[in-house]
């Protein structure tokens, strides 16, 4: 019986190990784009949703990538929000992939930066977008648009800003 319980308690572990074992962290992953909207303050913005797909065409992991809501310029930032990777997913490198599509996605789109705003509490993913090149930037450094997108988040965060490659001519 206590077999079975150090099973249930490490099948994360097991099932890391497998995929470590197998090669399977390794494989390609299929990202696939959609197109969607938000509403805002009665206006539509347009959003791209990313989703790692599994060879079975199974979703895996996703995120979200928006225009700015208060842009003094055209394609002045985007933002990057609701990254999710299952816990039974992880450790797969999903959720590196997933940003970097989203990266190539606004320098295609010549965004001159790339915010992520992300929970104090989520370690993991300050760590992530670290690692990527975003730079941590302390409250003091956050622009007048910066600061309007962290007070709809209602909760404390950490701004993380990546500029791209490609600058558009605005």
């Amino acid at each position: 019986m206590n077999y079975f319980r150090w099973i249930i308690n490490n099948m994360y572990r097991l099932v890391y190990l497998y995929y470590r074992i197998t090669g399977i962290a390794k494989r390609k992953v299929l990202i696939k784009s959609i197109k969607s909207s938000l509403k805002f303050h009665e206006l539509e913005i347009p959003v791209r949703e990313f989703t790692a797909l599994s060879k079975r065409k199974k979703p895996m992991g996703d995120i979200k990538v928006m225009i700015g809501r208060f842009e003094e310029q055209a394609f002045q930032y985007c933002i990057m929000y609701d990254l999710f990777i299952p816990r039974y997913y992880r450790r797969r490198k999903l959720a590196q992939k997933l940003v970097l599509s989203c990266l190539k996605f606004c320098e295609k789109e010549q965004f001159k930066n790339v915010i992520a705003i992300i929970k104090i509490s989520n370690e993991e993913s300050v760590a992530l977008f670290q690692k990527l090149g975003f730079e941590l930037l302390i409250e003091d450094k956050w622009t007048r648009w910066m600061k309007k997108e962290v007070e709809l988040y209602n909760e404390p965060a950490v701004v993380a800003l990546y500029k791209t490659k490609k600058t558009g001519s605005n």
